[in-house]
C-alpha cells in the first residue's frame, strides 16, 4: 500500500510495479496523479489511520510505505502496528510529525535544537516571544511545506504570525522558538531494524525573512568532513530520541554559531523528486527500490554511497497575473538539465512566496560535480521568463 498518490508517489508506485508488485494506492483526491498507476486506486483521507488499516485488510497488503507526503506518515505507522509489518511505530509516526513532541523529546534527551514552547492562545506565545527574545519563528505543530511558517521581528507581528499558524494546525497548537541563525543543511539517511545509514547530505539556501523557504537543494555537501560527520552523529542521535525505526530519514540541520542543532526530522524522503531521482542519481543508491523492499520486510542493501552532482533550483517571478511564460523549451534543453517544470499560466497568478504551495515551478540537474549542476541550473534559469502584471490577488 502506497499512502498517498502524488508525483514522487507515483514514481515509487511505477518503480513496484517494475518489481512485479502489486500496489494499492490511497489518496484523498481523485485527481492525484498517481492513482491510475496502481493495480487497486482508492480514494479515501489519508488522514484517517484506522480506516487506512482496514483498507490494508482488505487488500491483503504486505508492506506499508509513504514516499514524500508528512500527512501519510502517521498512517502508515497506524497501519503497520494493525497489521504487523515492517515500518516504524504508530507512536514514532506521532513523534515524527508532531513538532511539539519532537521538540521536547529532543529537549528530554539532550539533543541540540531550537528551544520552543507550546502555545495555545495568544497570550502565551507572547510570553514565549518575551522568554525568547525578538526574533522569534512562529509555526503550526503538525504542518509541512513551511505552511503556517512566519519569521517575526516585532511584537505587532506576533498575533497575525499565530492566527495564521494556529489555521494550519489540525491539533491547533502553535509553536513559538528561538530563530536560529546560520545555514542549513539536510540529511537523508535510513534506519533498518536499529541500524542508522546516511545516504546523501545536502547544502540548502532559503529565502530571506520572514519566510524561511528552501531557494535551493545542492548535493553533495560542501561542508567541511569533521563538520559533515558531527552533523551526521547529532541526526542519528536524534532520530533515536523520537523511536523511529524501519523508515527513510529527511532531516534538517542548522549550522549556528554554537554549533549544529536540529531543525526537523521527517520519517519519510523529502519531496520534488529528491527522494526519487536526485538522491538516487547523487549517492548512487536505489532509495526507492530500497523503501520498498524495507517495507515488504525483505532484505535490503544500501551499499556504499558515492557523491555525483545534483541541484533543485526554485525560481523565481514578480507576484501578479501572469501575463506569459517563455525559456520553458530552451531551459530543457541545457546540458545536465533533468526537468524543468513551471507550475503557473498565463491568466493565472503569481502568489506572494508564503509557503511552498506558491513556488512557480522548479529545476533539476543531474552531474558529475555539483559545480556543473549549479552552472546548468543559472543557464536553465537565465532562459525562463515569467512575466507579470500587477500586485495579483
Amino acid at each position: 500500500m502506497v499512502i498517498g498518490a502524488g508525483p514522487v508517489d507515483r514514481d515509487v508506485i511505477l518503480r513496484a510495479r517494475d518489481m512485479g508488485i502489486e500496489v494499492v494506492a490511497v489518496d484523498g483526491d481523485p485527481k492525484a496523479v498517481g492513482l491510475p498507476h496502481a493495480d487497486v486506486a482508492v480514494v479515501y483521507d489519508i488522514k484517517d489511520g484506522e480506516g487506512l488499516a482496514r483498507l490494508a485488510r482488505e487488500h491483503n497488503v504486505d508492506g506499508v510505505l509513504c514516499a514524500g507526503v508528512e500527512v501519510g506518515v502517521r498512517g502508515v505507522g497506524a497501519v503497520g502496528d494493525a497489521l504487523g509489518l515492517r515500518t516504524l511505530s504508530a507512536e514514532a509516526a506521532l513523534n515524527a510529525t508532531s513538532k511539539d513532541r519532537m521538540r521536547n523529546l529532543w529537549s528530554k534527551e539532550g539533543v541540540a535544537s531550537a528551544n520552543a514552547r507550546k502555545c495555545l492562545t495568544l497570550e502565551e506565545a507572547f510570553a514565549a516571544m518575551q522568554e525568547f527574545g525578538l526574533p522569534v519563528v512562529v509555526k503550526p505543530a503538525d504542518s509541512a511545506g513551511s505552511r503556517g511558517v512566519k519569521y517575526v521581528a516585532n511584537e505587532a507581528e506576533l498575533e497575525g504570525a499565530f492566527s495564521t499558524a494556529l489555521t494550519f494546525s489540525r491539533s491547533r497548537i502553535v509553536l513559538v522558538e528561538e530563530y536560529m541563525t546560520g545555514t542549513e543543511m539536510s540529511v537523508e539517511a535510513f534506519v533498518v531494524d536499529g541500524a542508522f545509514h546516511v545516504i546523501a547530505l545536502s547544502d540548502k539556501i532559503r529565502t530571506k525573512p520572514p519566510y524561511l523557504l528552501d531557494v535551493a537543494v545542492l548535493f553533495p555537501s560542501e561542508q567541511r568532513e569533521e563538520l559533515q560527520q558531527s552533523v551526521m552523529s547529532l541526526v542519528e542521535r536524534a532520530v533515536e530520541a523520537l523511536g523511529i525505526d524501519n523508515s527513510p530519514i529527511h532531516a534538517e540541520v542548522m549550522l549556528t554559531p554554537e554549533g549544529p542543532r536540529m531543525v526537523e526530522v521527517g520519517a519519510r524522503g523529502p519531496g520534488f523528486k529528491v527522494f526519487t531521482k536526485m538522491i538516487p542519481w547523487s549517492s548512487g543508491i536505489d532509495v526507492v527500490s530500497a523503501y520498498i523492499k524495507l517495507a515488504l520486510g525483505e532484505e535490503v542493501s544500501l551499499g556504499r554511497s558515492i557523491k555525483r552532482g545534483a541541484v533543485l533550483s526554485f525560481p523565481s517571478a514578480q507576484p501578479g497575473r501572469v501575463v506569459s511564460v517563455s525559456g520553458v523549451d530552451e531551459a530543457r534543453k541545457v546540458p545536465g538539465i533533468h526537468e524543468v517544470e513551471i507550475y503557473v499560466r498565463p491568466g493565472g497568478e503569481v502568489l506572494p512566496l508564503t509557503s511552498g504551495s506558491a513556488r512557480v515551478g522548479h529545476i533539476i540537474a543531474l552531474t558529475e560535480t555539483r559545480a556543473d549542476a549549479e552552472a546548468a541550473v543559472k543557464q536553465a534559469e537565465e532562459f525562463l521568463k515569467i512575466e507579470t502584471h500587477g500586485e495579483g490577488v
